[in-house]
C-alpha cells in the first residue's frame, strides 16, 4: 500500500515536518507479521508540497528535517522506519501551469486570465484590479479567494502526462495500487484554504471517473491554533492608498519605517514589494483568522462528503499567539515553532496511513478532542488523541516516552567506553564481537543515531513560552530526564543505579534495566532491527500509572 502526504501550505508543510519526527522517533503505522513488531518500515510513504511560496520557511525547515531523515534511515539501515525522503521531485508548484514548463511561473491572476483566456468572465465580476495584480509568489495571504482560481487550472494540470506538474505527480503510476492520500492544510489561510477542498475534490472526481476502488481520500483541517502578530505597520486611518499615489505612499512609509529590525535584512527592492502588499493589505490579519475558519467550517459541513472518505478537524479554542518579532509575510523569514496542534494533526495522518483497507472509510467526519477543558498554552501529551494499528492501541504520551527511555539506554546505560570486562555483562557487546564489529565505529553511529532521534524528541515537545509559543506544558520538561547525565549513580541503601522510570502517566519497572542487558534481536541484525527491537520490549513494558493518566 502507498500513502501520499500531501501537504498544502505552510501549516500543511509544518504538519508534514511534525509526521516525519514522529516516525523517526519510532511511532509505528503497522504491524509486523514476521518481526511481530510494531513499525513504521516497509510502509511506502511519500510527501508531496503544494505552495507558490518556494522559499518558505517552513519549507526550508522540512527539508532540513528529511535531509536528518534520511541520514537516520542510512545509519539505521532496515526496520527501523520508513519514508520517501526526496520531497524535491515532488514539490509541486500551483503557479506553473505551462505544459512545457519552459515558461515563467504564474505571478498574478493577470497572467492567468492572459494564459487562459475563458477565465475572463470568471475574474472580473469578483476581483478589484489589485487583486489581480497583487504579486501570489510567496502565498495567497489569506485570501483563498484568489488561491482559489489558481488551484482549480492547477488541479486540471495535475490529471496530463504533458504538463510539467502532471510528470512530477504521476498519478497515473497510482491508478492501480492500493493509496491513501491525507491533505493537509489550513482552514483559515490562503494557500490551504483554498487548496484543501479543490485538491481533494479532483482526487475524488478522478477516483470516480477512472473506476478506481483503491484510493482512501483523507484529509486534516487545521482551525485557528496561532494567530499571527499584526505587521510592524498599517496604513493610518484616513489615508487613502490609490494605484495613482501608492508609489509614493510606499516611499513615505519607507522613510518612516524601512528601519525597523523586522526590515533590516531586506534590501531596497524587497523592502518595496513587501511596503506595497501590507499597504493594500495582502498580509494574514489577525482579526480575521477564527471568522475565516467559520465561514470555512460553515463550507465543508455541508460538502465535506463530496471530498473527503475521512476528515479529521484540529483547533484550538484559545489559539496560541506568536510574539511581534516573528512577524512575516511568507518567504524564507516566516519560520515558526512546532506546535502542539501540528503534532496533532500529524498523528491524524498516522492513524490514516495505519488503517487497513477493510475498514470502512467512508463519509466519517473526526473531530479529536479531550473530555476535559484543556489550556491551549499547557497541553500535556497525556492530551494527545490516540489511534490504533490493527488491534494495538498507539498511546503518543507512551510513545515518547519509550523514545526518550530508547535514548537514554543506548547513550548513556551501554557502557560504550568502558573496558572489554566492564562490556561483557551485556549480550549486545558480545554479538558484535563475534561478527566482527568494531565497537568504537559502532558507538560513533549509535550516538549519531540516539542524536538524530533525541533532536526530533526535543523539537516536538519543547515547552511552552512567550517567544516561542508551542502550546506544550511545562511537564515536558520531564523528557530532559533521559538526556540528563546526573541519573548516573547515587548513594542509598548502597551504590546503585538510579534510572528515569516515569513520565506522565506511564512508568517501567526497574527490572527492564536489568533485562535489556540480555535483549538482542535474532541474527545478523542491523542498528534499525536492534533499536525497533528495544523499542517494541519497552512499549510492551510501560504500564500506565493507575488514577494518573
Amino acid at each position: 500500500m502507498k500513502n501520499v502526504f500531501i501537504a498544502i501550505g505552510g501549516s500543511g508543510t509544518k504538519v508534514a515536518e511534525a509526521m516525519v519526527k514522529l516516525l523517526g522517533l519510532g511511532f509505528p503505522i503497522r504491524f509486523d507479521q514476521n518481526s511481530r513488531q510494531l513499525t513504521s518500515y516497509g510502509s511506502d510513504i511519500h510527501i508531496w508540497r503544494i505552495d507558490p511560496d518556494k522559499s518558505a520557511g517552513a519549507a526550508d525547515q522540512l527539508k532540513r528535517t528529511l535531509n536528518d531523515y534520511e541520514q537516520l534511515q542510512t545509519l539505521t539501515g532496515t526496520y527501523w522506519s520508513e519514508i520517501k525522503t526526496d520531497i524535491t521531485n515532488t514539490e509541486l508548484d500551483p503557479l506553473n501551469l505551462n505544459n512545457s514548463g519552459n515558461s515563467s511561473p504564474v505571478k498574478n491572476l493577470r497572467t492567468l486570465v492572459a494564459m487562459q483566456e475563458t477565465a475572463l468572465p470568471f475574474l472580473h465580476p469578483f476581483y478589484e484590479e489589485k487583486d489581480l495584480d497583487v504579486d501570489i509568489s510567496e502565498g495567497f495571504y489569506q485570501k483563498p479567494f484568489i488561491g482559489s482560481a489558481v488551484m482549480a487550472l492547477f488541479a486540471e494540470t495535475l490529471d496530463l502526462t504533458t504538463t510539467e506538474q502532471g510528470r512530477t505527480a504521476g498519478l497515473m503510476a497510482y491508478d492501480n495500487e492500493e493509496t491513501n492520500f491525507f491533505l493537509c492544510g489550513s482552514l483559515h489561510g490562503g494557500t490551504g484554504a483554498s487548496g484543501v477542498p479543490i485538491m481533494a475534490k479532483f482526487l475524488k472526481n478522478r477516483r470516480r471517473k477512472q473506476n478506481i476502488t483503491s484510493w482512501n481520500i483523507g484529509g486534516c483541517l487545521l482551525g485557528p491554533y496561532f494567530l499571527p502578530p499584526a505587521p510592524p505597520f498599517k496604513a493610518d486611518e484616513g489615508d487613502l492608498i490609490t494605484p495613482s499615489n501608492l508609489s509614493k505612499k510606499i516611499d513615505e512609509y519607507l522613510k518612516k519605517f524601512g528601519e525597523k529590525d523586522e526590515f533590516m535584512a531586506l534590501d531596497d527592492e524587497a523592502k518595496r514589494k513587501l511596503f506595497k502588499l501590507i499597504l493594500q493589505g495582502y498580509y494574514a490579519k489577525p482579526e480575521e483568522v477564527i471568522r475565516r475558519a467559520r465561514q470555512g467550517l460553515e463550507y465543508y459541513r455541508s460538502n465535506s462528503d463530496a471530498y473527503f472518505d475521512l476528515l479529521y478537524l484540529v483547533s484550538k479554542p484559545s489559539p496560541n499567539i506568536l510574539p511581534s518579532n516573528r512577524w512575516s509575510n511568507g518567504g524564507l523569514s516566516q519560520r515558526n515553532p512546532l506546535n502542539s496542534a501540528e503534532i496533532a494533526a500529524a498523528l491524524a495522518a498516522l492513524e490514516f496511513f495505519s488503517q487497513t483497507s477493510e475498514r470502512n472509510l467512508k463519509d466519517q467526519y473526526k473531530v479529536p478532542g479531550g473530555p476535559v477543558e484543556l489550556d491551549s498554552s499547557a497541553l500535556r501529551l497525556g492530551n494527545l488523541p490516540c489511534y490504533r494499528v490493527g488491534n494495538e492501541l498507539i498511546v503518543p504520551e507512551k510513545a515518547f516516552f519509550v523514545s526518550g527511555l530508547l535514548c537514554y539506554l543506548i547513550e548513556q546505560v551501554l557502557p560504550w567506553s568502558a573496558a572489554y570486562a566492564a562490556r561483557g555483562r551485556f549480550k549486545f557487546f558480545e554479538t558484535l564481537h563475534e561478527r566482527g564489529l568494531n565497537l568504537d565505529s559502532e558507538g560513533r553511529n549509535y550516538t549519531q543515531i540516539i542524536h538524530t532521534i533525541g533532536d526530533f524528541l526535543k523539537d516536538l515537545t519543547q515547552q511552552h513560552n512567550v517567544e516561542y509559543p508551542t502550546g506544550w506544558s511545562r511537564d515536558n520538561a520531564e523528557l530532559d530526564n533521559f538526556f540528563d547525565k546526573r541519573f548516573t549513580k547515587t548513594i542509598w541503601r548502597g551504590l546503585r543505579e538510579i534510572y528515569p522510570v516515569r513520565l506522565g502517566g506511564w512508568e517501567i519497572n526497574e527490572k527492564i534495566f536489568e533485562d535489556f542487558e540480555n535483549w538482542v534481536p535474532d541474527g545478523n541484525f542491523t542498528r534499525g532491527e536492534y533499536l525497533r527491537f528495544i523499542w517494541s520490549k519497552l512499549y510492551e513494558n510501560c504500564e500506565v500509572v493507575r488514577g494518573k493518566n
